[in-house]
């Protein structure tokens, strides 16, 4: 098997290929193997590090259709990064990691090699059920002897130190309670001038989601005589309240609150820029991927399908259609700028 950094020992190694496991010959640890050749060096998957959420187990299965982003998401990302963070051509065919690759949104993209043609490609998970829906999805085209994957903690992954030029990551950082120490995981990890590339959950979205609530409970006044019914007003103050948590327990640091939660983190690029120079990096950007100023992109419908989420009554929606309608289109486009799922933030690894 290809070149590894034995999690036990740490010396990097090429696995021996072994009955059910694979072998470092070392320390003569032993990993199992996924689906007869995908090693697993989750040791111990019920330690609090190696915590996932039910979505991300069990429910593996049904991910994609509860998330709905398509593969061609992915496709569109690398292509917008290409076009608009000048700094993401320089790097010529490396080697390239995916981080929290779950069932492949990004693996086709990356795999593909068309916008970063890569000499390996390691594809990780920390869930062994989303990361082999990924590996049962490889496409014809696929060059197969460039690809490994693996299930690892991005705590620790088991990659040699330097190994890497480009790391890729979307919607998995906020997912890590102890972050920074991954950060520096990935600092370890990269080559001098290499870079990593988080698409990540922007706090602004959500602050935008916290006023609306807030407006929604204001001008409503009690069923049936306008919209909300009192299920839909608790909904509603329940996620106002629920935002406003997290992110005082992350401007706080109160890793108990957001312990056992599946998204843990809204991020605030301050204090992701001060964490990751803390870590090792050189410097910090971001790259937002949606926002035109010269064309006027419907925001509600975005607006709609959160909210949607919560269950809400079709009165309380036919309300909230008639709230985002009166807001001034500047603040629509601005929340653009801020879209969760539409926000990447880039690491730079200093050149020496």
């Amino acid at each position: 098997m290809p070149e590894f950094r034995c999690t036990r020992c740490r010396r990097t190694v090429d696995l021996i290929l072994l009955e059910n496991a694979a072998g470092c010959p070392s320390c003569e640890a032993r990993f199992g193997l996924l689906d007869g050749c995908i090693p697993n060096f989750v040791v111990d998957p019920s330690a609090p590090e190696n915590f996932l959420g039910s979505m991300f187990r069990e429910e593996a299965a049904a991910y994609d259709d509860r998330v709905r982003v398509a593969c061609e998401h992915g496709f569109w990302v690398l292509e917008q990064l290409k076009a608009k963070e000048p700094g993401a051509n320089g790097r010529g065919p490396g080697t390239i990691l995916e981080i929290g690759a779950g069932t492949g949104q990004m693996t086709r993209a990356l795999a593909s090699g068309v916008q970063f043609p890569y000499e390996r490609l390691f594809v990780t998970d920390l869930s062994a059920d989303m990361l082999r829906i990924n590996w049962r999805r490889r496409q014809p085209g696929e060059p197969e002897a460039k690809i490994r994957y693996a299930v690892c903690n991005s705590l620790d992954l088991p990659l040699p130190d330097h190994s890497v030029d480009i790391i890729f990551g979307m919607d998995i950082l906020h997912h890590i309670l102890d972050y920074p120490v991954a950060l520096t995981e990935f600092v370890r990890v990269l080559a001098p001038g290499g870079f990593c590339v988080l698409e990540e959950p922007h706090r602004g979205a959500f602050e935008m989601f916290r006023f609306l609530c807030g407006v929604l409970l204001v001008t409503d006044t009690k069923w049936p005589f306008t919209g909300l019914t009192d299920r839909d007003r608790k909904q509603l103050q329940g996620w106002k309240s629920h935002l406003y948590n997290l992110m005082s327990a992350d401007d706080r640091n109160d890793l108990g609150f957001l312990e056992k939660l599946d998204d843990k983190y809204l991020f605030d690029p301050d204090v992701l820029k001060k964490r990751a120079l803390e870590a090792g990096f050189d410097r910090f950007s971001e790259c937002n991927i949606l926002y035109r100023p010269e064309l006027r992109i419907p925001y509600a419908p975005m607006i709609r399908d959160n909210f949607n989420g919560l269950g809400l009554s079709k009165r309380a929606m036919k309300l909230l259609d008639r709230v985002t309608a009166e807001l001034d289109d500047t603040i629509g486009q601005q929340m653009l700028r801020y879209f969760p799922v539409n926000t990447l933030f880039l690491f730079w690894a200093a050149e020496t």
